[in-house]
């Protein structure tokens, strides 16, 4: 079995864990619609970057777009901020064969000179992210031509703070779609 990575998600929207469970599919979003204001910024190092290589990863930056996991199945934070404050669940899943979550470093904006400029890519520049961000321990699918990829869903958690009603339908629901699918609360092993 693969790494299992988490989408923390609220269940305001509904129908997107539904979309999730019956389809089997993350969205991925464009840079710009991501929560950091520093998303795809880089610092250029020495003289002038050039007009078309500017435009380049410009136009690469486009192209891609983005889904945003965490290696971490039970953060305080990631709940409060992603999942509606422990209403809302973090989805376990693995990438379907051909996909890739690549590890984001927290390294500060990437600063890029004449010499490297070859070197550099989109992927590589919105893979770089400053340190304020490192509790999320993100992983990212990037993908092109397209809004989801496809996922195989492994488990639910449930927040601390979600209604008992809400966990039972998330938990039935689960168990039509795939009763392989582990549905538990927070802070409950995994079992």
């Amino acid at each position: 079995m693969s790494q299992i990575l988490y989408k923390y998600r609220p269940l305001k929207n509904f129908k997107y864990l539904v979309d999730i469970l019956i389809n089997g599919r993350l969205h991925a979003s464009r840079y710009t619609d991501l929560n950091d204001p520093m998303e795809g910024h880089y610092c250029y190092r020495g003289n002038r970057l050039d007009a078309s290589m500017r435009d380049k990863l410009r136009g690469e930056k486009e192209e891609l777009r983005i889904c945003s996991l965490s290696e971490d199945a039970d953060n305080v934070l990631l709940w409060s901020h992603y999942a509606d404050g422990h209403r809302g669940v973090a989805i376990g899943v693995e990438l379907a064969e051909g996909y890739r979550a690549d590890v984001v470093r927290y390294c500060g904006l990437p600063e890029i000179c004449a010499d490297e400029l070859a070197s550099w890519s989109a992927r590589k520049i919105l893979t770089c992210k400053v340190e304020a961000w490192a509790y999320e321990k993100e992983r990212r699918v990037f993908v092109k031509d397209k809004c989801y990829f496809p996922v195989k869903v492994r488990e639910i958690i449930a927040g601390r703070e979600m209604r008992s009603s809400d966990y039972e339908l998330i938990r039935k629901l689960a168990g039509l779609v795939d009763s392989s699918i582990v549905v538990r609360k927070a802070g409950e092993e995994r079992g």
